[in-house]
């Protein structure tokens, strides 16, 4: 899990892609390093601009851009 991760200094990236349940989805979210949302994504009620807005989502990346976001960050974050 989150500890085991954490523990390896493996990065959380967390990706907030529609459709997405309802229902805690956003906590575990945002226990994420980096946080990713597709324009478009609602989580909890709220959208994925109000979520950046609120500081709960760290960039709006469209599902097109979301490969080379992902291998960026990991290449940025991964322990050397």
């Amino acid at each position: 899990g989150r500890a085991a991760l954490y523990g390896a200094s493996v990065p959380l990236i967390a990706v907030l892609a529609p459709p997405l349940p309802e229902g805690g989805l956003l906590s575990l979210a945002v226990s994420a390093d980096v946080v990713l949302a597709e324009p478009g994504a609602s989580a909890e009620g709220a959208t994925a601009d109000a979520l950046l807005d609120a500081g709960l989502v760290d960039r709006l990346v469209t599902r097109r851009e979301l490969k080379a976001e992902v291998s960026a960050l990991l290449a940025l974050l991964a322990p050397a």
